[in-house]
């Protein structure tokens, strides 16, 4: 340790991102089924391979970056399996090459840092729900405070104005939760810099809102975003009840397992701060925080699956990681340099064995998942009905099991596709039993698609009617 005391901690951060990010490279490689089959992602992945397209949902452009890789694959005839690892490691390699950015061209080891804690820090579903727009929208606000705090030439400008405004656009059309973040890396390097005239920080501010308030406007009732919205307004109304929500509860059973590290390095940077007499600066860190959480937990009340909940909380990273890597880690010296260097080690190993732990859970899933194709082997038909269950949940997600099932049974080649539907009422399916044999069944909201349609490339499925699977 006595080394690190005379090596700057800076070259040690560097070093350790690196390495971070070699792990999770290799994660993303071996749960690479794990990182696909479930979620939502798979219905992603299958839409991208079938229609061979880029999928942009909810107005999500952001996204394309990390589906190119696998449009590429697809293009190219690559067999499903390595569709699937190119998909797995595409995010990963995105995510590392705007790291590089962040740490080696706009030499800024905070935004660096904080990118591997978004995958380390308070995670562990989210890992496996590789194509959420949340990471990327994260990973882009890094990207945009590396620039901010950049010190451009002034010759510069119009370059620095036009790399802002990138950053901004990837960060809001990944998702609309970066209004939160992109406020506040723009605000915190306001402060931290003094420099309140800076055009570059209010032009941030002015594009993500002005882009929120049009979003707010052109958003459907009804839709997901719709919904999120009307939950959100309703802080006023909720707030009285808010000790009691689905929300806050999840929350507070997780602050000494998953948000331990969360808020210890926060109550840390605060304290460091305020021994600073940096008081405008903690105070900022302080209202950002707490308001940003408050909104979540009134915009999620109802509660959602653990993966969802996870995700929602997950922008806590940006507002608690910056400020400490820059006001604490990076400023430690003497003694307290080992001591804060050990303690991002161990959250960060931490943080490994949690995602370990969680790919080991979800292997047995697809194992279970495979045991379930399995049994329409001794069937020539190849699409089939299967009555829900609490073995069923407990391992799957449902609405997504039709898809999971055809990219599952492809992976061995197009002669061994077939699809599983999920129901509760058979009555319901029943003229999919005798009906309609050239339709296949996906999710409630995309309910019927053509077999014969199909990238006959990847997937083959008879016009034939569906048969009962028995559990």
């Amino acid at each position: 340790m006595s080394a690190l005391c005379s090596l700057s901690i800076n070259r040690y951060l560097i070093i350790i991102g690196h390495f971070s990010f070699l792990v999770l490279l290799f994660l993303s490689i071996y749960y690479y089924k794990e990182r696909v089959v479930f979620i939502d992602t798979v219905f992603q992945f299958f839409k991208i391979v079938n229609f061979e397209k880029i999928n942009i949902e909810a107005d999500r452009y952001s996204a394309l970056l990390t589906q190119i890789p696998l449009l590429l694959g697809v293009k190219a005839h690559l067999s499903l399996r390595s569709l699937m690892l190119v998909y797995s490691m595409s995010f990963i390699v995105v995510y590392y090459i705007v790291f590089i950015l962040c740490v080696h061209t706009f030499k800024n080891i905070p935004a660096g840092l904080t990118i591997v804690f978004v995958f380390l820090l308070c995670i562990k579903q989210s890992f496996y729900h590789s194509s959420t727009e949340t990471h990327q929208g994260l990973v882009y606000t890094a990207l945009l405070s590396s620039i901010l705090f950049y010190p451009f030439k002034e010759n510069y400008r119009l370059l620095r104005y036009s790399l802002i405004c990138i950053a901004v656009v990837l960060c809001f059309f990944s998702h609309p939760v970066t209004l939160f973040t992109v406020l506040f890396v723009a605000g915190y390097y306001l402060i931290d810099k003094s420099k309140w005239r800076d055009t570059g920080a209010y032009l941030s501010i002015g594009i993500v809102t002005l882009l929120s308030v049009l979003k707010l406007f052109l958003v459907k009732n009804g839709s997901y975003e719709g919904n999120i919205f009307a939950d959100a307004f309703n802080i006023i109304h909720s707030y009285t009840n808010l000790p009691n929500f689905y929300s806050t509860l999840f929350f507070r059973h997780r602050l000494w397992g998953l948000y331990f590290w969360l808020w210890f390095f926060f109550v840390l940077t605060i304290g460091i701060l305020i021994l600073q007499k940096e008081y405008f600066k903690s105070g900022f860190v302080i209202t950002s925080t707490m308001l940003f959480l408050i909104i979540t937990l009134v915009t999620y009340n109802k509660g959602d699956s653990g993966v969802m909940m996870e995700r929602a909380f997950m922008p806590l990273t940006i507002f608690v990681i910056i400020p400490f890597i820059q006001g604490v880690a990076l400023k430690a010296r003497n003694l307290f340099a080992p001591i804060i260097f050990c303690l991002i080690i161990v959250s960060l190993f931490t943080g490994l064995r949690r995602l370990n732990r969680e790919g080991q859970r979800l292997k047995a899933n697809f194992k279970y998942v495979e045991r379930i194709i399995e049994k329409t082997n001794d069937f020539t038909e190849r699409k089939f009905l299967l009555k829900k269950s609490e073995e069923i949940n407990s391992h799957c997600f449902l609405w997504t099991f039709p898809f999971t099932s055809i990219v599952v049974s492809s992976m061995d080649g197009k002669s061994h596709t077939m699809t599983i539907f999920l129901y509760d009422d058979l009555n319901k399916w029943d003229k999919y039993l005798h009906e309609k044999p050239d339709i296949f069944l996906g999710a409630d909201f995309w309910l019927e698609w053509k077999s014969n349609e199909l990238n006959h490339h990847y997937f083959n499925l008879a016009d034939e009617p569906y048969q009962i699977l028995e559990q």
